[in-house]
Formats: C-alpha cells, structure tokens, sequence
C-alpha cells in the first residue's frame, strides 16, 4: 500500500536520492560552499553528513523540494547551518575536536630549535 502512496503522490525517497547521487549535486554543494575549507576529511565527512540528514528528512518536503527545482538551495543551508553553526551536531563533532586538536598540537609541538 505505501508504494501505491507513493506513485501517486511524486517520486519515492530513493529515486530522489538516486538523482542527487547521480547529478553530485551534495558534493557541487559541499565544493563551492566549503571552498575556504582546506580540510579534503571535513568535506568529506559533509558530504556524508548531508546524505545521512537525507535519508531522514521529511519525504513530502523532499519532494516540494524536488518539484520546484530547490534541492540545490535545501542542501546549501543545511551545510551551512552545520558547518557554521556552534550548536550543530557536525560543529560539536567534527570542527569543535579539530580546533581542540589545533591547540593541544600547538601546545605539544613547542619544541624549542637547536
């Protein structure tokens, strides 16, 4: 029954997914929007992020989305918003130990010259 729903009111989670992957529209996004990012890991792991919130984001949004032509504009915020955002779960998992690293290395690596 739920496949029968989902013919009839637009396309299914998977094949919105499937465009996405095959047009790399999450990676465009994470390219030109991270641009400033020299981390290659951390847009990596965005990329992953971005598929992972995805799978779980509201299916009738996704497909309002996919039928105006936003996808790319949805994606773009949410990896902004996460990227940006002190309060998001990439910045408390990936940014947060990547500066905490910074400074423990800064402080390990004062090695004096000679």
């Amino acid at each position: 029954m739920q496949n029968t729903q989902e013919r009839q009111s637009g396309e299914s989670r998977d094949a919105i997914i499937k465009y996405i992957i095959d047009t790399e529209l999450v990676e465009t996004c994470v390219k030109y929007r991270l641009n400033k990012c020299r981390d290659a890991e951390m847009k990596k792991e965005m990329v992953q992020e971005t598929y992972l919130w995805l799978l779980t984001y509201d299916l009738a949004k996704l497909r309002d989305c996919m039928a105006n032509k936003h996808l790319s504009a949805l994606i773009t915020r949410f990896i902004l918003n996460q990227y940006f955002s002190k309060t998001s779960a990439f910045y408390r998992t990936f940014k947060k130990f990547d500066l905490q690293t910074d400074e423990i290395g800064k402080d390990t690596l004062n090695i004096p010259d000679g």
